[in-house]
């Protein structure tokens, strides 16, 4: 995914850690303690960028409260990141390739919205991609913007 493209916007003697496992959750990070292996390896200094999303939403049909606990995730994280004295950067989930009479259709649901909330509320850096993927994707249109799948 995008996390491997990283390192070629950085010079040499920046280190990317990608701990990205495709598929993944919040709640699976937590549960296989994967966040818990970043954190007792960021120090001050670092930068901490989550993007979740895609997957969490499909936890709903199995969890009603999951929004609720992917945002209160997300803001665990950002609270713990900024305890270490590192950066902490969430970024929404790009807009899957749903279009509905020209327009992207938001098939993500509350789920951009709960990101962009949680970083307002703990002061994190936001990138949202999910705003800038729609504009990218209706510029493009339904059948151009395929290309960049």
């Amino acid at each position: 995914a995008w996390g491997q493209m990283l390192p070629r916007f950085f010079k040499p003697t920046v280190a990317i850690a990608n701990h990205a496992e495709s598929g993944e959750t919040v709640s699976d990070s937590n549960n296989r303690y994967r966040f818990a292996k970043i954190l007792s390896q960021i120090r001050p200094g670092d930068v901490f960028i989550a993007q979740f999303g895609h997957n969490d939403m499909k936890e709903k049909k199995r969890d009603p409260d999951a929004p609720a606990k992917y945002k209160a995730g997300l803001i665990a994280w950002v609270k713990a990141v900024q305890a270490k004295g590192a950066t902490a950067v969430i970024v929404t989930s790009m807009n899957r390739h749903t279009f509905k009479d020209g327009k992207v259709y938001n098939s993500l649901e509350e789920y951009p919205r709960l990101a962009r909330e949680a970083a307002a509320e703990t002061g994190a850096a936001l990138i949202d991609l999910n705003a800038q993927s729609k504009i990218l994707y209706e510029a493009l249109g339904e059948q151009g913007s395929l290309a960049l799948f």
